[in-house]
């Protein structure tokens, strides 16, 4: 079943609250203000960036040989990543000849939701009734089931193992006859499988360190979940296909790019781990860099702002140029709704106090919130879109006052335009 918990604010503890609020609207009236004018410069200087090293890099011709005439010189350039370093994981033993390497580890626990509704009651009080579900599923990290709501999955939670999420990068990454630089080489993700090998007696000196209380809690839970599937209100996650096993012991099992940490993969119980490992292979990438001796470093533009871009796989420049100026505009599209959210949110705060000195009679505290609601909506349209503008003329006077001569010649002519159609006025009887 699931857990239902109810809370009453009093109406002097809402007014409190709600004054309180005006103060953190204030902050964040301001915080947003200067989110959305910062916004903008950044969108300019990086556009302004991207063009410089548009007009600005040469094609490198032969990576595979130094050029010292280009020491110095923004280039684009695609070659072979590769090198000869064995990247190894310190607690498992795992290998593999790559330029990066990952560790992702899950924990099968139980997970707390919570679904609240609120109800304004006569009189200023607010009733609050959350309801407290459970599932099963796997995790990034270990949930700690001391603070879940429900004393019936309080302390439901172990871990047979903690292991952390790892990364490990080469040192020496040859380009050609150049090296990467380790922001070069970091910027190559991990995303290929990596087939796991462990020493049997690694795994058998692993098995004898897992968790005891764990493996007592995980025989407890099974009852638990499988009663849990015939509950509506608690959610069994469907597990994913499990791969073939090469070796296993009692609680290690090995196969693919995975470990797996338990009694059976096929059937995850409470406090198991499954460990996924994944590589970066020597591949071809491409590059646009400024060259520093024998490897390379960020370009920086006329404006100060630094540019570089690295991108697995062979990328045509202009590609490569387009896909910058693209995450520019997602990004400043991105952090333009999020002010102007935060705007409205920080003018609710600030405009609530009225609405909240009516919640004694909830209708009329609801009328009063639709019409805040709406000169907020109003007040975020023209504040916001008067910061942009602003910042938009302070980071672009010439482009600026341009746009706005169009819009202005434009809306002239066409008054003009109107005037001429419109028809002349009778002309009055002689006497």
């Amino acid at each position: 079943m699931a857990y239902t918990e109810t809370t009453r604010t009093s109406y002097g503890s809402r007014l409190g609250g709600s004054l309180r609020g005006m103060l953190t609207g204030l902050i964040l009236f301001f915080a947003a203000t200067a989110l959305l004018w910062w916004n903008e410069g950044r969108a300019v200087k990086q556009s302004d960036a991207i063009k410089d090293a548009e007009s600005s890099y040469v094609e490198m011709d032969n990576p595979n040989k130094l050029d010292p005439s280009l020491d110095g010189e923004l280039v684009y350039a695609t070659c072979l990543a590769t090198t000869k370093e064995i990247l190894e994981d310190p607690d498992f033993g795992v290998k593999a000849n790559a330029i990066n390497m990952a560790r992702k580890v899950e924990f099968y626990q139980w997970q707390e939701e919570s679904d609240s509704h609120s109800e304004d009651k006569l009189g200023g009080a607010q009733e609050t009734t959350t309801t407290y579900t459970y599932k099963v599923g796997w995790t990034h990290r270990p949930v700690n089931s001391d603070e879940f709501k429900d004393p019936a999955y309080k302390g439901k939670n172990s871990v047979l193992a903690n292991v952390e999420d790892g990364q490990w990068s080469a040192q020496e990454v040859t380009f050609g006859a150049y090296n990467l630089p380790e922001f070069a080489i970091s910027s190559l993700r991990a995303d290929e499988q990596l087939q796991v090998e462990v020493a049997e007696d690694q795994l058998k000196q692993w098995e004898k360190k897992l968790n005891p209380n764990a493996k007592n809690i995980a025989k407890q839970s099974i009852d638990m979940v499988a009663a849990a599937q015939n509950d509506t209100n608690v959610v069994v996650k469907d597990t994913v296909e499990v791969p073939k096993m090469t070796f296993e012991t009692e609680y290690i099992h090995v196969g693919s790019n995975q470990i797996y940490l338990g009694k059976d993969p096929s059937k995850p119980q409470i406090g198991d781990v499954r460990i996924s490992y994944y590589k970066c292979s020597p591949t071809k990438c491409s590059l646009i860099a400024k060259v520093k001796g024998n490897t390379f470093a960020r370009y920086k533009a006329k404006n100060g702002k630094m540019f570089v871009m690295v991108e697995k796989g062979v990328r045509d420049s202009d590609e490569m140029i387009q896909g910058a100026k693209d995450a520019n505009s997602f990004w400043t599209w991105v952090l333009r709704i999020f002010g102007l959210f935060l705007l409205y949110t920080a003018l609710r705060m600030l405009l609530g106090f009225p609405e909240m000195l009516l919640k004694v009679v909830p209708f009329l505290s609801t009328i009063l919130g639709i019409g805040v609601g709406i000169v907020c909506f109003l007040i975020t349209v023209i504040w916001g879109g008067l910061i942009i503008a602003l910042a938009w003329f302070f980071y672009r006077p010439i482009l600026s006052i341009c746009i706005l001569a169009v819009v202005g010649a434009a809306g002239f002519g066409l008054w003009k335009y109107k005037k001429s159609k419109a028809p002349a006025a009778p002309a009055e009887p002689k006497a």
